[in-house]
């Protein structure tokens, strides 16, 4: 599986990247949207995990923008948002888009390989 990671923490950037290539999986990492957007503008992945708040762009915005490439539904069923935030506010709209979203901090990295396959929406407090 081709996976983006779309986060500006390196740490959590570069531990999840290589938790996923350890299990078998190729990945692709960016620490800002834009970034990413430009790549996933001529490249194809299967899975997008995204950090909400990004220094240059939000979360929200590389989903709206990916939209005008992938079919809603398949987007919806290969992006995942990572947050910190846990207010209600925040999570509701994160809900909205019926992607699964991660909350940090993880106790543990395997929380990603648990959803790689899954399509359902689902908002997980590890």
């Amino acid at each position: 599986m081709i996976i983006a990671i779309i986060e500006d923490e390196a740490l959590i950037r570069k531990s999840i990247s290589l938790y996923l290539e350890r299990i078998g999986h190729s990945t692709h990492c960016f620490s800002s949207g834009q970034e990413a957007l430009d790549f996933l503008s001529v490249n194809m992945v299967d899975k997008v995990i995204c950090d909400i708040m990004l220094k240059d762009i939000t979360g929200y915005e590389v989903f709206e923008e990916l939209k005008k490439k992938y079919i809603e539904q398949e987007l919806v069923s290969m992006f995942i948002f990572i947050t910190a935030y846990s207010n209600n506010q925040i999570v509701s709209h994160l809900k909205s888009y019926g992607c699964t979203i991660v909350s940090k901090p993880f106790a543990s990295l395997e929380i990603f390989s648990k959803h790689l396959n899954s399509t359902e929406e689902k908002m997980i407090d590890d």
